[in-house]
Formats: C-alpha cells, structure tokens, sequence
C-alpha cells in the first residue's frame, strides 16, 4: 500500500485510541514509507551545500512513521 494509504489506515484503525508501538507492514508497504521519507528531504543541496537528514528507526530498528515503528512482515 502507499504511504497515504498506510496513514489512512493507521487513522482508521487507531483513530484516538492510543496507537501501538509498531506495526507489521509487507516489503511494499515499507519501501514506499522510505522513499517517502527520503523525498521529504528530497533538497539534498541547500546553497549548493549538502544537507544532513535524520532518519529515526526504532529499537527493533524499524523505520518511524507516525511515531510507530514499521516492521517488515518477512513470510
């Protein structure tokens, strides 16, 4: 699913109930949540300069999204 469709989902599903910690997602769930995170600091080039990007990953070392840590549900 894209990353709209995760945060619709994540919205439905845990509305304004406390939401969990993490979350399984499948390997194209995950994908389109990195690349989303990655074009959100897409301006690598500030004044011709690089710009560093934080990436938070969880203690399983899982991607953050929506302050929940996606894991990869590896079948």
């Amino acid at each position: 699913m894209t990353t709209e469709e995760l945060r619709l989902k994540l919205n439905s599903e845990f509305g304004i109930n406390p939401w969990p910690e993490t979350y399984e997602v499948d390997s194209d769930t995950y994908a389109h949540v990195c690349q989303f995170v990655f074009h959100q600091h897409i301006h690598a080039y500030t004044n011709g300069r690089f710009k560093q990007i934080t990436i938070t990953v969880g203690k399983n070392n899982g991607i953050l999204f929506k302050n929940v840590e996606l894991l990869l549900n590896i079948i």
